[in-house]
């Protein structure tokens, strides 16, 4: 279950990433499309993971052992 929830993380990031690239290779040509995408990407996809681990953690605060363990291993 772990590797599903992973995969999908991972997915997610990398279409937001690769629309990031496509605007960067617009502007940019493909000489410096790279590097421009992950540094206008860096800060929207690592607030997203933040937010969505501390979403995660805060479930380990559940009366329901399932859903804390769900919460502190999802995280």
């Amino acid at each position: 279950m772990t590797i599903h929830r992973s995969i999908v993380a991972a997915m997610s990031g990398a279409i937001h990433l690769s629309n990031y690239y496509r605007e960067s290779l617009h502007r940019l040509g493909s000489q410096a499309a790279i590097g421009d995408a992950v540094r206008h990407a860096a800060l929207p996809l690592g607030l997203a993971t933040t937010t969505t681990a501390i979403g995660l953690v805060s479930l380990y605060y559940s009366d329901l052992a399932p859903i804390r363990v769900f919460g502190l291993f999802s995280a």
